[in-house]
């Protein structure tokens, strides 16, 4: 049946949880039993405290791939080529391969 156990509670909508969760968090703000003054520094630490616990896992993925995710735009690479004029144009590109050897990142 729909309604018994497990299967009611794996069919429930994570929306609708978090639709829930917001009105209680909406009413609860008319009462003044729940406004409680809080330490802004021990707030903070705990934002902090939360972050790298939930990040953790990621920020060692990114480490272990070599993720940058912060850089100064793509590697530029230096043609060594360019000082030796060419006597004829090449016909086609197939003819002419990419020499890795000639490339030199800067």
């Amino acid at each position: 049946t729909l309604f018994s156990g497990k299967q009611w509670y794996q069919r429930r909508v994570r929306g609708e949880q978090t639709v829930i969760s917001t009105l209680i968090a909406i009413i609860s703000t008319f009462f003044d039993c729940f406004n409680v003054p809080v330490f802004w520094p021990i707030l903070v630490m705990y934002f902090f405290i939360l972050f790298f616990l939930t990040m953790k896992r990621q920020i060692k993925h990114m480490i272990k791939y070599r993720y940058l995710p912060f850089t100064h735009g793509k590697t530029k690479y230096k043609d060594t080529n360019k000082e030796q004029p060419m006597t004829e144009p090449p016909e086609s590109a197939s003819e002419t391969p990419l020499n890795p050897e000639t490339l030199i990142p800067m």
